[in-house]
Formats: structure tokens, sequence, C-alpha cells
């Protein structure tokens, strides 16, 4: 394929701009200078007109370049020599190029200079652009944008804000993050005072080997299932023949996997280096460490170094590498290292240059993270990227993790910059989800390939690399589901290593043909000898002697554990908390269902829908029809049915948790919906308020404006959450308040408006509203607007208000804060930690509406109680993820500290348990038991005014009357026309339960006492 540039410009602000020179920090100026960074960004042809317009492309590149004014600037050396960024505007390279083949033709995503735009470092660095972008078009229509950053300008996080603006802008979006230019926040300090050692920082130790090989060498990559993972995670929990206390992370159970496997592929060093160290380097972001904004602009990475020697890292446990690198990063996390770091940088400017050039030498390996990079919210206004990749391979040594849009596994590339890839497969389509083996010319040492996904679905990773020394063929796992062995004619003396994690207990596959490292190994492990005949021997190791066992908890398993949870609930639930829950429901089912039933004044008014009732009436009939209508099934089986409801819910809340912050925090939102006292109190309860709690949960899950882009929501999605939400209104007609809010940024934020207006939301909301039309015609026996005549009761002539009305903060200071309880800190905690505002805004927007009415209830506002607790989960995930960085590394303590992990938790059940326990089993439980006789108290409670009234006639008068005041204004008139007054007052509550306060007990004594 050849590509052929058309045209190139510089593009400029299009606004003033500061003209200055900007002093960057040390981490800027340790960067290498005549460097830039390139990645591509694949997107497909949609149709759509002016797909990728240069014009647009410019305008709007040119109005991000005023708020990012340092990315038109250019480098330069101040009267110290010391870089520095000279903000000049001189403009960014635009360039546009045609390509004279398809996106397709492009085969697998490996390093592809033509598509990424060139630098000419010759003339110094002054005169070369900082960004340079190129756009490629395809004779497919297809679009390639390649990006170029020097490093010194930005790091990674910087540089996809700057693109991410840019797209938004496109599309017509204000700025979301303004960037924070002022760098001098990392000075270092005066005088400079570095409190650590900072290994990485220092020079590296040369090898005492010669390690320059010319031949060919292959690589082969497959997919790694989290279940392997999980197995990996297992290995390093119990090594030393114990169990970590605290579990390992995904990614530093990777790093000391590559780092061994990458150590034992190399080879031993010789007999007189036998001490030889190898390091591992993981790239941290500081920003949050050193309470940096998001939008600071420049670079904040730090490495994190683990030393270790080869003969040691080796001939241990996989779970020894994994101690040191998590001890390393634990270490590099405190915001105190990395002002030292700024402090020796500052004391030592030599080793500004340790990193220049091939910094990860051999026997050296190095494991960046770009997986929680958002790659994937880069839409230009013409849908997002298909694939982001790699320009070019990075530095020698260097494995690059990155994250796929469909978060099912990455493409990552790590083979040798010095080396052009020849590629030995038929072209693959594009994304590819396969990785086909490829041949490339090394000339040092051997390299990492390490593909994975961080955020979800599964993993890859290279499992095998193959030696130098013996070219001709390569044994590779191949991504067949389960992993299995295939066979490219592999010399007899092949030096190779199979690094598929085994469950523990069972073999590992290796092979060596070093006998020192054999029996290091042996020590450790039980060994299969891999077969050195021909293919056919090869074959028979196939995925089922490769035991990888899916241990990782499924959906359905945690759908199983919610309903059964859900059904425990329900039964325990045995207390009375709204008349709702059965006049509105069971009752009116009953009536469907055999004929008869009371039926409230709501159905005469018409503003209650058959649609939500009619669920429970199926249900009745079900029962009637299986012989099993006898009352124990009659009275609990709506609510068994809506434990079924309510699972549902809590499965989608795991799993718009997971969309949104991942794995770990969607455990903890789990966790906090299932323990929440008000929930467990209400969400089995046949409400129509819990039915729709749990579509708003089920909805909020596929509207991709309530997602992150990089999810990559399609528009059957946005239907699929139309429809669901149209049926909440259609259960409950104040669900529009919520879905009001959603429209509105969906609206805002999706670039079909009318598409979305149009073809979707009408459409849609029609047909769910005609259904419910023809269903209520059916059952009222006329035509029955139920959304009409709702607004016209409770909005237009407040007649909710007849039930009572309360002050305008009630919910903020009364009803949503004793909902969310004790999780209140927590859920604020995990607002300002995610920032994600459109989620919180929903809170705010449907607590502020509800506000506005005069009657009010705690149920009203039950569909944003999930939200809330879905932000404590990320809180308590944040402690988790503290918790598991800050243990200290000794391998063989069991000492069971007190954290404020534990704390919290048992906080959180201590103060919820309980409470749902007695509002469940003790609060109001005589309202629902059967009864066959109404005692003197109920009647007085009953109608207090009639049963005095009633007794006065033949008593004799009592010399004093204690009551409530609650009862107090209804008897105002008899006590006074009985000639009683008050004499005493005494506190009783401080709040109310349910509808009135009893908050004093008054004593009245008669005038003749």
């Amino acid at each position: 394929m050849h590509i052929k540039v058309t045209n190139s410009t510089l593009v400029k602000a299009n606004k003033a701009t500061p003209n200055t020179n900007l002093w960057i920090s040390n981490f800027d100026v340790q960067m290498p200078t005549g460097f830039h960074t390139l990645t591509l960004y694949f997107y497909r042809f949609t149709g759509r007109p002016n797909f990728f317009d240069p014009k647009v492309l410019k305008e709007s590149l040119a109005q991000a370049l005023v708020d990012f004014y340092p990315v038109a600037g250019r480098l330069g050396l101040d009267e110290n020599g010391r870089k520095e960024i000279i903000c000049n505007n001189e403009g960014v390279l635009f360039v546009e190029a045609e390509a004279d083949g398809e996106m397709d033709e492009l085969g697998e995503f490996g390093p592809k200079l033509g598509l990424a735009p060139s630098v000419d470092y010759s003339k110094g660095i002054s005169t070369y652009p900082l960004f340079l972008v190129q756009v490629t078009r395809f004779k497919c229509g297809g679009v390639c944008l390649g990006f170029a950053y020097e490093h010194n300008l930005s790091d990674g996080y910087s540089a996809i804000h700057f693109i991410n603006t840019w797209s938004d802008l496109a599309r017509g979006l204000p700025i979301s993050m303004p960037p924070f230019l002022d760098r001098t926040v990392l000075r270092a300090r005066d005088p400079p005072n570095p409190m650590y050692r900072h290994t990485e920082l220092q020079f590296l130790t040369p090898t005492k080997t010669q390690l320059v090989n010319q031949s060919p060498m292959k690589y082969s990559a497959f997919k790694l299932t989290r279940a392997q993972l999980d197995t990996l995670k297992y290995k390093c929990q119990h090594a030393f023949g114990g169990v970590r206390p605290v579990p390992y992370s995904t990614y530093v159970a990777l790093a000391a996997h590559a780092w061994r496997a990458v150590c034992r592929a190399r080879g031993p060093p010789p007999p007189e280096d036998t001490c030889q160290e190898t390091w591992l380097y993981i790239p941290v972001d500081g920003r949050s460490k050193l309470g940096l904004s998001r939008g600071y602009f420049g670079n904040v990475i730090v490495n994190a170094v683990v030393v270790a020697s080869w003969v040691e890292l080796v001939s241990s446990p996989l779970g020894f590498a994994a101690g040191k690198v998590r001890e390393a990063v634990a270490k590099i996390a405190e915001g105190a290292y990395l002002r030292s770091a700024l402090d020796y940088l500052e004391m030592h400017p030599t080793s500004m240059g340790a990193r220049t050039g091939s910094p990860y030498g051999c026997p050296n390996l190095a494991v960046i993270e770009w997986a929680k990079l958002p790659f994937y919210e880069a839409d230009f206004g013409w849908g997002g990227p298909v694939h982001v990749g790699l320009a070019e391979a990075p530095s020698e040594g260097a494995t690059i993790v990155m994250q796929s849009r469909e978060n099912d596994g990455g493409l990552l590339y790590a083979p040798p910059s010095e080396c052009t890839p020849r590629y030995e497969t038929p072209p693959a389509s594009i994304p590819s989800p396969r990785y086909r083996q490829r041949s490339y010319r090394a000339l040092s040492h051997l390299h990492l390939i390490s593909p994975l996904s961080i955020w979800g679905g599964d993993f890859n990773i290279a499992t095998h690399i193959a030696c130098p020394k013996q070219p001709q063929g390569h044994i590779a796992l191949k991504n067949c589901g389960a992993p299995q062995l295939v066979h490219h004619a592999p010399p007899p003396s092949l030096c190779s290593t199979i690094v598929a994690p085994p469950l523990p207990g069972s073999t590992t596959v290796t092979r060596e043909n070093n006998p020192e490292v054999e029996k290091m190994r042996q020590r450790r492990n039980h060994v299969i000898p891999l077969p050195a005949g021909g293919a056919d021997d090869v074959e028979k190791f196939t995925s089922t002697n490769l035991h990888i066992k899916k241990s990782h908890t499924s959906l359905s398993k945690i759908f199983i554990f919610c309903l059964v949870t859900r059904i425990i609930n329900s039964l325990l639930v045995q207390t009375y908390f709204n008349p709702d829950e059965h006049w509105q429901a069971p009752e009116v089912a009953h009536r469907i269902a055999f004929g008869y039933g009371h039926l409230t004044w709501e159905w005469n008014k018409g503003i209650r829908s058959y649609l939500h009732p009619v669920l429970f009436a199926a249900l009745y009939k079900v029962l009637a029809l299986s012989h099993l209508d006898l009352s124990w099934f009659m009275i609990r089986a709506p609510r068994l049915l809506q434990s079924v409801f309510s699972a549902i819910g809590d499965l989608y809340l795991y799993k718009y948790s997971k969309a949104l912050f991942g794995d770990n925090a969607a455990y903890w939102a789990l966790f906090a919906q299932l323990t929440n006292w008000f929930m467990f109190f209400c969400i089995t309860r046949t409400l129509s308020n819990s039915l729709e709690t749990v579509l708003t949960v089920v909805s909020l899950y596929y509207w991709p404006c309530m997602r992150p882009s990089s999810c990559s929501v399609v528009s059957v999605s946005r239907k699929r959450a139309l429809a669901i939400a149209a049926l909440a209104c259609a259960v409950r007609p104040t669900s529009a308040i919520s879905w009001i809010y959603v429209g509105i940024l969906e609206l805002f934020t999706t670039r079909d408006k009318l598409k979305f207006v149009l073809v979707e939301a009408v459409p849609i909301g029609g047909l769910v509203l005609g259904f419910m039309l023809l269903l209520d015609r059916q059952l009222y026996g006329s035509w029955v607007v139920v959304p009409l005549n709702f607004v016209k009761f409770n909005f237009l002539s407040s007649g909710g208000d007849y039930y009572g009305t309360h002050a305008w903060h009630w919910y903020i200071t009364q009803g949503f804060t004793i909902m969310l309880f004790t999780y209140i800190p927590f859920s604020i905690a995990g607002i300002i930690m995610s920032q994600e505002w459109k989620l919180s805004g929903l809170i705010i927007w449907v607590l502020g509406v509800y506000s506005l009415l005069g009657h009010k209830e705690f149920r009203f506002v039950l569909p944003v109680l999930p939200i809330a607790l879905i932000f404590s989960g990320i809180t308590l995930a944040n402690l988790h993820q503290r918790e598991i960085s800050k243990r200290k590394q000794t391998w063989n303590s069991r000492k069971n500290r007190c954290s404020r992990l534990n704390m919290s938790v048992l906080f959180l059940l201590v103060t919820n348990l309980p409470m749902a326990l007695y509002m469940s089993l003790v609060h109001q439980a005589m309202l629902i038991e059967e009864r066959g006789e109404l005692d003197e108290s109920d009647q007085f409670l009953h109608d207090p005014l009639a049963f005095v009234t009633r007794l006065a006639r033949n008593w004799t008068p009592p010399s004093h009357i204690v009551l409530f005041d609650s009862q107090e204004k209804s008897l105002k008139e008899f006590l006074v026309s009985n000639k009683f007054y008050e004499v005493k007052r005494f506190f009783h509550a401080h709040f109310k339960v349910d509808r009135e306060l009893q908050g004093s007990i008054v004593v009245y004594t008669s005038q003749g006492q």
C-alpha cells in the first residue's frame, strides 16, 4: 500500500494567545529530546456527510489551541541551557494524505509508520512542531488519524486530554476540562531535599554479556482469559506454601509474570556474571498523588523500579516477583516520594539523561500501562475509533498495555523499534481479534508483546518468546477459545518457554536447553518436557493438557446470588410501609384475575395504569391453573415476583458500575445495594416505585450519554434504553422526571439529534404509550389516558397535597438522608473521587424537582438511591485498593490489622443490618397480621374523636388524660368543651416515622382537680 501526502498546513490558534516561554518541570525535562510518540486512530466510514471534513478538523483544532497554546509552540533552551517551551503559536502541522488501498488491507495492527506524520529533527529542537497530525483517507472511505506529540510537551494522559478536547470542539461541545498550564506547581523545593534513593533515576549498569543478535525471531500472542488471570493471581497468593492476606491486582500479577517470562526466555547470564541484575520499570501517573487537577497539562510520570538478580527471579515462585512489584508501586504511590524525585532531579541534573536512547536494555523490561487512558472518547462527530494503536514499535524491552474498544482484549505492540515487520499471513480485517505470527529481525534482544484489556472481558498477554538462537521454528499458543499449542517445525534444541499459568497443583509445560534452569524449575513445579519430535507429538499438547479453569465470577452466578438474597429479603419483610403496596398492586391484580376485589378511588379517577398490577394478575392466573392458589402463595407470590425484578436490578447495577468504574467498584456497589437498610426494607415490596427503580437502573446501563464513550454503546442499545425508560414512565408517570434529564443530555451529546428524536424517541415512546392505552382501554372499559389524568391530579390540582405536605428541604434534610443513612459520606466521597458529574447530577435533578412538590414520600426518590450507592461502591473500592497498596510485603505474616476498609465495612453493617431487620420485622408489624377483631386502641387510632365522644356518654370523668400530640389536634375541641387543660408536655421523639409526628406526650387535667 502506498500513501501519498496531498497537503500540509500549519494550523495556529484562531485567537491571540500568550507569547511567553513556559518553564517546564523536572519531570518534563527528563524526557528524551527529539522523540515523538506516534499513535494511530482508525475510523470506519459511517456514510455520514462530510466524513472527516478537513475544514471542520482545522477550525476546531485552531479553537483548541487557544486554551492549549503550548501545543502550538516549539522547544527551546533558556540561558542556562535548560529546556523550555516557547509559546509562539507557530502552529501544529496538519497533514492530509491518501492511501491507494483499503483499511482492511493493513491486516493486524502492527507498526505502520506511513500513517503517522514524520518529523525532521536535523535542524534543532526549535524547528520541529511539538504536535503533528496526519489524516489518511483509504479507498473504502475509512480514515486514520495519526498523532505525534513530543514527550517534553506532555505525557500520554495530557496528549489524550488535548485530542479529546479537540474532538469535543469538532462536535460543537464546550471544553469540559480546561488545561492547567502552570507547571511551577512541580518546582523542586528550595533547597532540594530528596528523601529516597530513587533507583529509577540512576543510570543502568551495563551488562557484561554480548546480547546483540542479528537472527530473525518470531512472536506469538494469544488471548489470556480472566480465568487464566485469576490463576496467575492465585499463584501469587499461594507462594511459599502460605496464603497472602491481601489479593494481588491483575496488573501486578501480569507485570511479575511478564518479567519472569522474559528473563527465562533470554536465558541465564554467563558464569562470570551470575549476579546480573534485571530491572522492571513500571511508569506511574502521579497526578492524584501530588494533588494535581486532572487537567494538569504536562508530564507527571515517575517509574517504579523493581530490581532482582536473574537467578533469584527465575528460581523463586511467581509470588516473589509479584511481591516486589507491589512493594515498589506502593512506595511510589506516596506524594512525598514524587516530591523527593523532583528534588533528586534538581540535585542530579545529569540523571535527566538516564532515560534517553534505549533505556530498557537487556536484561531489563518496562510494562507501560495505557489501558486506563480514554483513547476511545475521540469522537470528532462521525463516530468513535474502531481501533487505537501504535504507529511504531516502542523502545527495545518495552511492553505496552492498551485497552480495546469492545473491552474484549486489547491489541498491544512491543516489537523492536529498529525492526520493520514482515507479514507472513494474509491480511485481517479491522479490528482483528486474532493474533497471527510475525517475523522481525532483532538488532539487540528479545521483546515482549503483551496485549490486554484492564477494564473487563478477556485479557491478552504474550505467552511465548522465541529465542533468537533458534529462529527456524517456534511453538505458539493460539487463540482458539481455550489455549492450544500449534506447531511450526521446532528443532530439537528449541529454546522456548510456554508461560501460560497453570492452576495450582497442576503441571507447567516448559522446555529450556539449560540444565541449571531446569533443576531450579523442578524444585518448584512438576515438569512435563516439551516433545522434541514432529508435529504429531506437539499436537498432543492441546487445551486438555493446559487446564485453565474459568474461575471468575460470571454474571449468572451474581444473578443467582442476588436472587437468593432478594427472596430471603422478601420473606423477612413482614411489616407495613405504605397502603399502595397492597391496594395498588395485589388487590387490583386479584380483581383482574378472579373478578372481585376492592378498587380505591385512584382507579375511579383513572390516574393509575393497569400495566403494573397486570403482572401480578398473570402470576395469580398461573397459580390458579397450577392449583397453587392457596392463601400462603397468594399472599407471598407477588413479593417473590418482585424479588426476581429486584435481583435483575441488582445485576444491572453491578454491570453498570463495572462499565463505569471497573470490577472492584462494581462488587462494592453491589455490596452497598444489598446492605443498605432502606433498599432491603423497600425494594421487594409490590410498590410501583420498586419496579420503577429496577427499570431505571436497567435503562441507565444502556444510555450512551450515561456511560463512558469508550464503552461503545451502539444505537441498538439506545433504542433499548428508550424502550425501558418508556416502560418505567408507563408504570409510574413521575419516572419522566429522570428521563427528561437523561434525554436532554443525550440530545446535547449525540450528533444524530433528529434521528434520536424522530426515528427513535418518538416511535418507541408512541409504541409503549399505545400499548398502555390499549391495555387500559381493555380493563377500564373506556379510553383513559392515565399520564394525562396523573399530571392533572398531582401537578395541576395538587391533589397529592391532601395526604400531607412537607417543607421544600425535606428530601435533603430528612427523606433521602434517612434512606442513604450511613452511606452518605461514602457516596459524597465517591462523587468527588469519580467526578462523574452527569450521573451525580441526575440525583440532584430528581431531588430538586421532587422538592418543588408539596407532598413528599420516601419511596418517590427510591429510583436514585441505587445511583448514590454506586458512588459508595467507588469509595469502598478505593479503600480496598489502598489497603492492597499499603500492606507491607511480609510473606509469612498473618496478622489481622484493623484497616480503614475493615472498619468501614463493619460500620456500615452494624448501622444498616440491625436497622433493616428492625424495620422489616418489628416496626408496624401488627398492621399486616391477620386478626379477627379490632381492639380499643385500634378503634381509637382509626377515629379518635368518635371514639372518645362515644366513650364519654357513660363515663366517670377522669382526673387526667394522657395522649400524643398527634391526636391532640383532633381532640382539642372535645377537651376544651369538657373543661380539660394542659398541665405538662414531655419529649418523645425527634422525627416522625410515617405520617404524623408523635413528638410529645401531653398531659391534660380537669379544672376540678
